[in-house]
């Protein structure tokens, strides 16, 4: 039987057939899948045609700090819309040439814009904590150590919410207490970055750290001011606000300094209280144990530096005894004759 001619077996055959793509002219092949193409590409050129009609909109650029620096509004504005990871990565890679002022400028960016959106504040504050203690420029860990106080104290406000895990509340970064303390108990840090830790933690609900309460207790008793101070102003706001009993030990403790420095930071609140004109005395003792006031005495009439006993006046005021009346008189004079040997 002969071979039929190749045009016929052009059209006959199935691996020959031209894809809906091919540039054929056939009526047929465009009445079979033409229509769709057609259609695609009408639709390519109508998107091509609105993306040349939209503005231009330019991202932020971290060369754009340095400009809006002065200007609080604008900063914040820049801020907002750079974002916590770029304003961050600033501070991991500084520019060598600019002396850290596009770091420092995205640091205070960071606190202007947590101020406002505080998810932004969450967000943050756990890779600053990374960053404050790897870093080795003084100027710049000074200013990371601001901007942390800063937005845990606005964590501290935003963090009252129904539900504790909005965002636009602050977050719920539980991870946050156990590292701000993890940074003040590290001693190769600066004292004074270790005591803004502290004050950082301070700066949080009290129901978010108290569980951390013997650990504040240990490092009360091992290290010097002024992180000391730092850490029994924490322990003063879980003796108020959550009736913990760290600050009432350590007024008991052997050592005449640390017990003083305690019984400050347990009574100087109290000197802030206006008792009722009816109980002028007994609302504001009933609130410190009578052993707190023999041992605070006992410092105050004894032999320790006059700076030492200075830190009992607060207590001695609450008291309000005559015996304290006159044990106040006596520092007074001791302060006063420490003074002109000077």
């Amino acid at each position: 039987m002969p071979e039929p001619p190749p045009s016929i077996v052009l059209m006959t055959s199935k691996s020959a057939t031209p894809p809906c793509s091919s540039l054929s002219t056939s009526a047929a092949l465009v009445r079979r899948c033409g229509y769709a193409d057609l259609a695609r590409a009408h639709m390519l050129t109508l998107v091509a045609l609105l993306l040349l009609l939209l503005p231009e909109v330019m991202m932020p650029r971290p060369v754009d700090l340095p400009a809006v620096a002065t200007d609080s509004v604008e900063l914040e504005r820049l801020a907002v819309r750079m974002g916590p990871a770029r304003l961050l990565k600033l501070l991991q890679k500084p520019s060598p040439g600019d002396k850290g002022r596009v770091a420092l400028t995205a640091l205070r960016g960071l606190a202007l814009a947590g101020a406002q959106h505080p998810e932004m504040a969450a967000q943050s504050v756990l890779p600053l904590t990374e960053l404050l203690e790897q870093t080795s420029d003084e100027k710049l860990r000074q200013a990371i150590s601001d901007t942390l106080l800063r937005l845990c104290q606005v964590l501290g406000h935003s963090m009252h919410c129904d539900e504790a895990d909005d965002l636009g509340c602050g977050g719920d970064p539980g991870a946050l207490p156990p590292r701000l303390l993890a940074l003040a108990e590290k001693p190769s840090l600066p004292a004074l970055t270790r005591s803004v830790a502290i004050s950082a933690l301070q700066a949080l609900p009290v129901a978010r750290w108290q569980t951390l309460s013997p650990r504040l207790f240990a490092l009360a008793q091992r290290e010097p001011a002024p992180l000391r101070t730092a850490v029994l102003a924490a322990l003063s706001a879980l003796h108020q606000q959550a009736a913990r009993p760290e600050l009432l030990t350590l007024v008991a403790q052997p050592d005449d300094s640390l017990a003083a420095a305690a019984s400050q930071e347990l009574c100087w609140p109290l000197t802030l209280q206006k008792p009722p004109r009816s109980q002028p005395v007994v609302a504001a003792v009933a609130l410190v144990p009578e052993s707190v006031l023999i041992r605070v005495r006992a410092i105050a009439a004894g032999q320790q530096p006059i700076a030492v006993r200075l830190q009992t006046v607060d207590c001695l005021r609450v008291a309000g005894a005559p015996a304290d009346k006159a044990l106040l008189l006596q520092l007074a004079a001791a302060a006063k004759l420490a003074k002109s040997r000077r």
